[in-house]
């Protein structure tokens, strides 16, 4: 799969994910922590029709793989690099639409505010 990749210069690098579609559905792929051979995708599952039942909001895959060292969970403003990753998934909140994000599995609401004479997004972990 990794040479496919490399092939259709899909492979990912250190600076954000790449985005495939196999099957109808679409994927992230990323590089694990083993480097430019430990490469790993990211199922995002489809919206179900709004008359399935199920959680009233979609999971999303966690971003704690680009985080390197410790981390505290914590309200804070999000790392540039991560906001770069959160444009490339199409998850960037919107003024007055948060979005939700997972690290090292605790769920984040990130919204997107003015700070400095421009736009930031800030993070904050939500409760269970």
């Amino acid at each position: 799969m990794i040479d496919v990749l490399e092939n259709i210069n899909l492979l990912p690098n250190r600076f954000g994910l790449r985005q495939v579609e196999i099957n109808r559905e679409r994927y992230s792929i990323t590089l694990g922590p083993g480097g430019r051979r430990d490469i790993r995708l990211i199922h995002h599952p489809r919206a179900r029709p709004m008359n399935e039942a199920g959680p009233s909001r979609q999971p999303i895959a966690d971003l704690g793989f680009l985080i390197r060292g410790g981390w505290q969970h914590r309200e804070r403003w999000l790392p540039r690099y991560l906001v770069r990753t959160l444009e490339g998934e199409h998850l960037m909140p919107e003024a007055g639409r948060p979005t939700y994000i997972n690290i090292r599995g605790v769920p984040y609401r990130a919204e997107l505010l003015e700070a400095g004479g421009g736009l930031r997004v800030r993070i904050y972990p939500e409760a269970d």
